[in-house]
Formats: structure tokens, sequence, C-alpha cells
């Protein structure tokens, strides 16, 4: 590999994400990062902190173009019972073409006990706008790669 002049670098838009088993047709972005959460102590004589982790905090950011009022139809049973709505939510990174595909094909990220944590947007209306887009910000209980 090391005497091409183009290496092949993964394209973030081949993929797709899904929801519940279904193919969010409609998704535009979709991230997933884990943040540690780091306890620190130092005792007497030590010139630096040690650090370790004591858990991790995984959120998931996603970016639709609006075509359905899911999101309003999963946050019902709250509304009308107190249930907290759950989702799976997994991310497919396949681009055939790439080096990273040629070493570890493709890159799945599934992440379950998915909740809405960020604006819910009933609705929007704006006379400059163009498409309506959603962007939604979930945490997620359990992360598998």
């Amino acid at each position: 590999m090391a005497d091409r002049l183009n290496k092949r670098r993964v394209i973030a838009t081949l993929g797709k994400m899904i929801l519940d088993g279904v193919t969010v047709a409609d998704g535009m972005k979709f991230t997933v990062t884990a943040t540690p959460e780091v306890a620190e102590s130092r005792a007497l004589g030590e010139k630096v902190k040690s650090k370790r982790y004591t858990g991790m905090e995984y959120k998931v950011s996603v970016t639709q173009y609006k075509t359905t009022p899911w999101y309003k139809k999963a946050i019902q049973p709250f509304m009308d019972s107190g249930e907290t709505p759950e989702f799976t939510l997994q991310g497919v990174q396949m681009d055939g073409n790439s080096d990273y595909y040629d070493v570890n094909k493709e890159k799945t990220v599934t992440c379950k006990g998915c909740v809405l944590t960020g604006d819910i947007n009933l609705i929007e209306l704006d006379s400059e706008g163009e498409y309506v887009q959603d962007e939604l910000e979930f945490s997620a209980y359990q992360v598998n790669f």
C-alpha cells in the first residue's frame, strides 16, 4: 500500500442508520461518542494525580430530514402514562473502496436503551427556511461495536 499515490480514505456518506430495525432513509448525519467518567486522586508526596475510569457516558446525535412524525409518536407513551421510550440505534459504515474496509470490513456500532435527551421539535415554520431538518440527541445505556 505504501507505493500508492492516492490513499483510499473512508467516505462518511457510505453507510446507513437503523432505528429499531428499520433503515432511516432520510438520515443525514449519525454520530456516536463515548465520554469516560474519570475519578482522580493524589496521595501526599505525589506530584501527578492518578486517574481511572469509573464509568462511560454514551451520546448519540442524529440529523435527518423531517419525513415522518415518528418521534412525536414515540413520546406519546410518556405523555399518556409516564413511560420513558427507549430505542435501539445502529450505524453501519461500509465504504468497500477504502483502505479501512480492506483491513476491517464494515464498521457497525449498536446503541441500546437510547432515550431522547434533547429538544424535540414539534413544528417548524420559517419564511426563509428550506427543508426541515431534525437534530435529535440521545443518551445510550449500552454500546456494542
